[in-house]
């Protein structure tokens, strides 16, 4: 395979982890009492837990790069919004994000911390394996003696 379209490949044991944390995070994320919350606060609650499912999916593939990326972006905005929005806030927002307690804003942080460290180790380790002295393209040389 040519040196250039080598692609980044993270290890099974750090793709399973952090699948895991992610379904955790979607799993406190669940509504577990919908008839506490509006129609917008339950489809806002299962969206959260749809999408951390299918980040969770997503690192189950040998290139789970981009969804490590999408999973730190994602849940890292998910637990500022945890932290952010009062629990005493009478919006759907807060409902839908407070339903699962403390528990759920743990996942989200956790889950946020995971696949930031996972990216990171895959970056570091994908930048360790790339060798040291990379081949230029040799120049051409004028016709010209000097």
């Amino acid at each position: 395979m040519p040196q250039g379209s080598q692609r980044l490949t993270t290890s099974p044991w750090l793709r399973l982890v952090t699948a895991a944390v992610l379904v955790l995070c979607g799993a406190a994320h669940f509504p577990l009492h919908p008839a506490d919350l509006s129609t917008t606060g339950l489809a806002l609650s299962a969206g959260t837990s749809g999408v951390c499912l299918l980040l969770a999916l997503g690192m189950l593939l040998r290139n789970a790069l981009p969804a490590m990326a999408a999973g730190a972006l994602f849940t890292g905005l998910l637990a500022a919004a945890h932290l952010i929005i009062p629990k005493t806030a009478n919006t759907t927002l807060a409902t839908a994000l407070h339903g699962g307690g403390i528990l759920a804003t743990l996942a989200a942080a956790a889950a946020a911390l995971v696949c930031l460290l996972a990216l990171a180790i895959t970056l570091t380790l994908a930048r360790s394996r790339r060798p040291l002295d990379t081949p230029t393209r040799p120049t051409a040389r004028s016709g010209r003696a000097s």
